[in-house]
């Protein structure tokens, strides 16, 4: 595939964990139909309530129900981001794959940058913050995961992953290949 400035992409699923995040999710949904929409053929957003107690799947339903490109999957309890985003990566069925969290922290305005990275040498690129903006309990809980993600991949390349990511969808099939 070639650069992909000035040109339609592929389809792009993207894939969002939400996590107490009500009040942000139509943001969302209204920036990406502006920003990314228009970068592909086709869009599907897949919203992922990873066992929210509070009003976010009522949100999320709403915004499937007005929007024929929008779909949720519940999950049954709070099985953290991680496993939220494979849930959501499994049901994606277009050919590039978006993550992105449910703060805007990561504007989709950024996606054209990502997609601009694509080409027949790279299948996966990631965005990172300029500041990461989360809570001190969100922060705490993940500096073990961080830890150990930085000894597993090595401080050079944890560093540069994010929950901001463009990939092609067949590293998600190969992956599947390999457990199976």
């Amino acid at each position: 595939m070639a650069p992909t400035t000035g040109s339609t992409l592929p389809g792009i699923s993207v894939v969002v964990p939400t996590f107490r995040s009500p009040g942000t999710l139509a943001r969302l949904c209204d920036e990406l139909q502006l920003h990314v929409r228009p970068l592909c053929g086709e869009m599907e957003l897949i919203l992922v309530d990873d066992g929210n107690t509070d009003d976010t799947w009522t949100v999320i339903s709403g915004l499937a129900d007005s929007f024929d490109w929008v779909r949720g999957v519940r999950l049954l309890r709070n099985y953290g981001q991680h496993n939220a985003l494979l849930a959501g990566m499994r049901d994606a069925r277009l050919p590039l794959i978006l993550t992105i969290d449910d703060d805007l922290q990561n504007p989709p305005s950024e996606v054209r940058r990502l997609a601009d990275a694509l080409d027949d040498d790279v299948d996966l690129v990631y965005g990172t913050p300029v500041e990461k903006a989360h809570s001190i309990g969100r922060s705490g809980a993940s500096t073990l995961t961080k830890r150990l993600m930085s000894r597993m991949l090595g401080p050079d390349v944890f560093s540069k992953s994010s929950a901001f990511r463009l990939f092609r969808r067949e590293l998600l099939q190969a992956s599947n290949e390999v457990h199976d």
